[in-house]
């Protein structure tokens, strides 16, 4: 422990990636908090530092290690693609049309298309996922959380779940 805090943060970070992936397994608990949930600069930045202290894409260093929604998720993030908001395309009509994606990506049909579900989620500027979740709460009863909590299992599930937390609520999200 006091090895990562004799580190800048992002040099300990991309260290505690490297440590989950060493062995036989990964410890998939300790990479999705330092994955998802991050702005677009902070992944650049995590990116950046992960190939200047490994000379390895932190993606090629995950490949193989992952599997399943939670790589999808994983990928997603790594991708950095959170749009910035815009009050003029990110309205209240495209919130109740995301809405209904994520109702018809997981409870609205019969199987769950997680990537659309994670598309939304990792896209979305806080801001809009406010609406977003507010539109899904007022049409279908409950949050984008709980929705999320019912369609995904595992460490897709816990990940999402972070990332929905850190763009909505991100103190107490850390927190726990």
């Amino acid at each position: 422990l006091i090895q990562f805090l004799a580190q800048p943060l992002e040099e300990a970070e991309c260290e505690m990636i490297r440590l989950a992936c060493r062995g036989a397994g990964t410890n998939e608990s300790l990479l999705y908090p330092i994955i998802c949930g991050r702005s677009n600069e902070d992944m650049q930045v995590l990116k950046k530092t992960y190939f200047e202290k490994y000379e390895k894409d932190i993606a090629i260093a995950l490949d193989g290690e992952l599997s399943g929604d939670f790589e999808k998720l994983i990928f997603y993030s790594l991708q950095a693609a959170e749009e910035e908001f815009n009050e003029e395309y990110h309205t209240e009509e495209k919130a109740d049309e995301d809405a209904d994606a994520f109702y018809e990506a997981g409870q609205g049909s019969w199987g769950t298309d997680e990537g659309k579900m994670f598309k939304i989620l990792v896209n979305s500027p806080p801001e809009y996922l406010e609406m977003v979740d507010a539109k899904y709460s007022e049409k279908y009863g409950y949050t984008l959380w709980k929705a999320m909590e019912k369609e995904l299992t595992g460490y897709a599930e816990k990940a999402a779940v972070f990332i929905f937390g850190m763009k909505i609520r991100p103190a107490e999200t850390v927190a726990k």
